[in-house]
């Protein structure tokens, strides 16, 4: 399922109504508080509304990415304060600037290439990344898998240490620039 299909399944069930209830405001502070800086980039922001919960708890200067062209569109008509970019893949990442936090949650599960996904957001870091995907089956279209903490992880090997935080529902992967 691409982010097209995928984002068909987002606008039917106006899935971004759920990011107002606790589970996912609890996410995005927890996302928040691994960032340090000024910029910041939202990859996989379908509409904008990860993006904009985001920059309201931390501030800064943030920017989104969308792999739908007309959620994309949408996201800046919805949020014209924040710039959304389509990229018509994950590897266009690796050609933006460094942001000193990179955020890519609840996407990885709904990639293919996962690991050219992770070596793309890496590229991309000047600080912090924060990679957050669900440790527990949940009834959403797309998931290509289900993460062990190991294979998370193990995603990260080549690019040095990671925390890896697990909570009831999600694991928070985070990567420092630098770590060792």
């Amino acid at each position: 399922m691409n982010a097209t299909e995928y984002l068909k399944h987002w606008k039917r069930k106006k899935v971004w109504k759920r990011l107002e209830v606790a589970v996912h405001q609890n996410r995005f502070r927890k996302i928040s508080s691994f960032l340090t800086g000024r910029t910041f980039i939202d990859v996989g922001c379908a509409y904008g509304h990860s993006t904009h919960h985001l920059k309201k708890m931390t501030g800064g200067s943030w920017t989104g990415i969308e792999f739908d062209a007309d959620a994309a569109i949408k996201a800046r008509g919805l949020f014209p304060d924040i710039p959304f970019i389509y990229l018509s893949d994950t590897d266009k990442i690796q050609t933006l600037s460094p942001f000193d936090g990179v955020v890519c949650s609840e996407v990885i599960e709904h990639v293919e290439h996962d690991q050219r996904l992770v070596d793309n957001l890496v590229a991309i870091t000047g600080k912090t990344l924060v990679v957050t995907t669900p440790c527990a089956e949940v009834d959403d279209p797309g998931h290509l898998r289900l993460y062990t903490e190991e294979a998370l992880s193990g995603l990260f090997k080549k690019h040095g240490p990671v925390e890896c935080v697990k909570t009831s529902r999600f694991f928070y992967i985070v990567f420092k620039r630098g770590a060792k």
